[in-house]
């Protein structure tokens, strides 16, 4: 069987469900079903996977297929990965979302976790899929999957927090159960009225409002999961990623025809009232949802002394954060989107204060002592 066959071959159902030695499988994928596993939101480095499958092929003296014959491989025996660069500008890898080492696998003695690895490739987190953008507008395609999941914890790497994590200056298990719930909220997609005018002079058309849309929901999923997962440091990469993307392919997204905003683009659609429009009140309405999130009942929430010190530690960055991403950008959305986090930070802050006072308080009440104490005063 050619290697080409390999890329060809579909699993079944019937495949993926039982152990893969009571069906034959070519080599290739059954290397895959050994040593990786599918999960929602897991995250590893495309370039680890390949060296991997590199390095099997030479210990057993097999031929290797090029880079991006193995993406569609593996893409056809995990379904639903999707890939995603991270990284700085001009220093930036892809990982493949939705696939991890498994905790038995002897890749796991080897692997040894990048900068975003720690948090990516070891909290599980479902991200909505970007739909393939259409020529036309559609309600249906500006709206993102489900975005606050349930777990995202597993056991391909260290845990990024334990019930005792607030020794190792890391959030707690206590700290993620104390948050509330929330999605990426519904905004109608921008009017196509005066887009369909103003569009053709910028050298775009409606299915680049579409890929925006969708990009945009994308990355208020990603820093939802940062939230969710407490992981406050890793927003500034998301919004790094989305604002200054690369602009060009690698060899497997260019043989998967899969295709993107550039960042000029980008940057030409946001110069748009109607695309402002639309991002400010999305950013307006999910910010508000985040804080409430974090502080889901301000006076009754019982939030540890480290959690309301990382709420306002990013309250206090998140505008850096925000302003070392969006560098570049067309100076109007700039501005506009900085007013909107600074409304969410001022919020969290309040939100903190009034919290930390109410506990305060409750503390004292339940001390009949103290409560006498403050009655005879009062009565004096």
């Amino acid at each position: 069987m050619t290697p080409d066959e390999f890329v060809r071959i579909e699993l079944t159902p019937e495949t993926r469900l039982h152990p893969p030695h009571k069906i034959p499988l070519p080599f290739q994928i059954q290397w895959l079903l050994d040593n990786y596993e599918t999960a929602d939101g897991t995250s590893l480095p495309r370039c680890a996977l390949y060296d991997h499958y590199k390095k099997h092929c030479h210990e057993h003296k097999l031929d290797a297929v090029n880079a991006a014959s193995f993406g569609k491989l593996i893409r056809s025996v995990f379904n639903g990965l999707r890939t995603r660069r991270l990284g700085t500008r001009g220093n930036s890898k892809y990982h493949y979302y939705g696939i991890r080492i498994k905790a038995d696998s002897p890749l796991m003695q080897a692997h040894v976790p990048e900068r975003y690895s720690p948090h990516e490739a070891s909290a599980p987190m479902s991200r909505p899929s970007l739909k393939r953008p259409n020529t036309a507008m559609s309600v249906q395609s500006s709206r993102p999957a489900s975005s606050s999941p349930a777990p995202r914890q597993s056991p391909n790497a260290p845990p990024t927090s334990a019930v005792n994590g607030h020794s190792r200056g890391e959030a707690s298990d206590t700290d993620r159960l104390s948050l509330g719930t929330g999605e990426v909220p519904f905004i109608q997609t921008p009017q196509t009225d005066g887009l369909i005018e103003a569009l053709p002079k910028l050298g775009l058309e409606l299915s680049h409002v579409v890929m925006f849309v969708n990009a945009y929901n994308h990355n208020c999923s990603e820093v939802l999961y940062c939230i969710k997962q407490l992981q406050f440091e890793q927003i500034e990469e998301y919004w790094t990623a989305f604002w200054q993307p690369e602009d060009d392919l690698d060899d497997e997204d260019k043989a998967l025809g899969q295709a993107r905003l550039s960042q000029q683009q980008l940057f030409s659609l946001c110069t748009l009232p109607q695309i402002q429009h639309w991002v400010v009140s999305l950013d307006l309405a999910f910010y508000q949802t985040l804080v409430d999130i974090l502080v889901p009942d301000v006076l009754m929430s019982n939030m540890s002394p480290f959690l309301t010190q990382s709420c306002r530690n990013f309250a206090k960055n998140v505008e850096h954060y925000l302003k070392k991403a969006m560098q570049g950008a067309p100076e109007i959305i700039q501005k506009k989107k900085i007013q909107a986090v600074k409304y969410m930070a001022q919020g969290l802050r309040r939100y903190t204060s009034l919290n930390h006072l109410a506990q305060a308080a409750r503390a004292v009440l339940q001390k009949p002592d103290q409560v006498t104490a403050m009655y005879n005063d009062y009565v004096r």
